[in-house]
């Protein structure tokens, strides 16, 4: 470095550092830039000018008050006797060491609090405080907690936030408004200065928190169930009955699903039950007993459901059946089906609520161990060429449709009429005889679990009363002419067969080989 370049540099450093003095000179009785006192902006000023601007202001002051919700008031210098002060703003508060610190003038504000700048009157600004719009009942709401809520639309466990209301804390704002009077602050917040009682419990708590999670472990499940038209849905609004509370542990009442499913099973099986039935001929009768339709394994149902509710799924679940049947609700064979009118002793096949097929057929002997069992019942499976076996007889069919374990619709063949009253005295051992070609037409056409509804028929009383008219009359119909010599009388004139119906019906059909069940 050469003597010119240090000469310039002394030079340089000589001319600010004599800058630097001389700007700590000037503010060695002034504040600096960006002194605020009391709120107000004090720069540059001495402090008799600061003495005098408050001074000035004294007579004009009036402090604004902001609270929560927009609620804003103020407490005018006139209102409660308000006079200067200066004791706080002290002669040392600039010095020639404070006016050193000018450079930093650049980089932030310097705050000066001095304390007290005026006085009041006590009892006016009592009075002041009392009327002031934070202070009033009708604006005054207390605090309310955070709070565990149930949202109705989420299907959901929640928190409420809290509500701090508008509830002062008299003695803190008191004491903040009090102060600030007294350095001529120009506003102030109450909210910011902790003036109000707030909830004790907020969104954020951690328990709260922990509880939250825990119900919707469970109630976040959405679960539908469809019967027809018909939906069930299993989410938190029912899922929530079956939670238990402790602390912040939460208990699952798997019971409770139990009793869920014993009342959906209730509502929605018809195993069993009474059916009112439109027949062919447009009449409804009331077909009762068989074993169709709809019987749910509650057990095994209710453990899906638990197991779905645990994992949090939201699908669509099926109930799991030992039955099913075509349809849910009152018409539950649905519109394929197998109508059995045992007093015409005729089968009628539907698909799609069409009659396709129907026949003549000759069903079980109305005994005690051999009538045809009415009912609804679902067709157990099909099989060709099946052999139908029982304690005397073992039977070859072609087509075999069992509905109710051994008793079921099938060909036979080593029959030549079907129909009327033949299975009075010459029925089958249960079944529903089918002349073949129409078996095989009907074979293909019915499927697994297609419903079969059998009705009508004679009791084993009805049927011996029956055929025991049925002699009577045949006895009437073969007795002697009588002599020439007797006078006929008009009742004699009447034809026994004229007197009952039955008379003029064949006695027997061929009794039936071999047949099914």
């Amino acid at each position: 470095m050469t003597s010119m370049t240090k000469k310039i540099l002394l030079s340089l450093t000589g001319a600010v550092l004599l800058i630097y003095l001389g700007v700590a000179a000037f503010f060695s009785n002034r504040f600096l830039p960006g002194s605020m006192m009391n709120g107000q902006d004090v720069s540059c000023m001495t402090v008799d000018e600061v003495r005098k601007r408050f001074a000035d202001e004294a007579s004009g002051y009036k402090l604004t008050i902001r609270g929560r919700e927009d609620m804003t008031d103020s407490i005018s210098a006139r209102d409660i006797g308000f006079v200067p002060d200066f004791d706080g703003i002290r002669d040392d508060l600039v010095s020639f060491s404070e006016g050193l610190k000018w450079p930093s003038s650049f980089f932030f504000a310097h705050e000066y609090e001095t304390g007290a700048v005026a006085d009041y009157d006590d009892e006016l600004l009592s009075a002041e405080f009392d009327g002031l719009v934070f202070n009033l009942s009708a604006n005054i709401r207390k605090p309310v907690n955070a709070e565990l809520v149930f949202d109705d639309e989420a299907a959901q466990y929640a928190i409420r936030p809290e509500d701090n209301g508008t509830e002062p804390d008299i003695s803190k704002e008191k004491e903040t408004i009090a102060e600030a009077i007294k350095c001529m602050t120009p506003d102030i917040d109450l909210d910011a200065n902790d003036c109000y009682h707030n909830a004790s419990i907020d969104s954020d708590d951690k328990e709260l928190n922990t509880l939250v999670t825990n119900l919707n472990k469970y109630a976040s499940a959405r679960l539908s169930y469809s019967f027809g038209d018909n939906e069930v849905v299993v989410d938190g609004s029912m899922i929530k009955d079956w939670l238990t509370v402790d602390g912040t542990s939460v208990t699952f009442e798997e019971e409770k699903v139990s009793d869920f499913i014993n009342q959906l099973a209730r509502t929605y099986d018809s195993f069993g039950k009474d059916r009112q039935f439109v027949n062919h001929d447009g009449k409804e009768i009331t077909i009762r007993g068989g074993d169709y339709g709809w019987w749910m394994d509650r057990k095994s149902t209710a453990a899906e459901l638990v197991e779905a509710i645990k994992e949090c799924r939201v699908c669509d679940m099926t109930p799991v059946y030992y039955a099913t049947a075509s349809a849910y609700g009152d018409n539950d064979w649905g519109d394929s089906y197998v109508e059995v009118d045992l007093d015409e002793q005729h089968v009628y096949i539907y698909e799609n609520g069409e009659l396709i097929i129907d026949c003549d057929c000759v069903s079980g002997k109305p005994t005690a161990d051999r009538i045809t069992p009415t009912g609804t019942y679902g067709i157990t499976y099909k099989e060709r060429d099946a052999t139908l076996r029982g304690s005397n007889y073992s039977s070859d069919v072609k087509y075999w449709m069992p509905f109710n374990r051994n008793v079921g619709l099938h060909d036979a063949s080593w029959r030549s009429e079907f129909g009327g009253d033949l299975y009075v005295t010459g029925g089958s051992h249960g079944c529903i005889n089918l002349p073949p070609d129409i078996a095989e037409q009907i074979f293909e056409h019915v499927f697994p679990r297609e419903a079969v509804l059998v009705y009508g028929g004679m009791s084993v009383d009805q049927a011996k009363a029956y055929v025991r008219r049925k002699k009577e009359n045949e006895a009437q119909l073969n007795a002697p002419a009588p002599s020439e010599n007797i006078p006929i009388t008009d009742a004699q004139q009447t034809s026994p067969a004229d007197n009952n119906p039955d008379a003029n019906i064949e006695q027997t059909a061929p009794a039936e080989p071999s047949v099914s069940p």
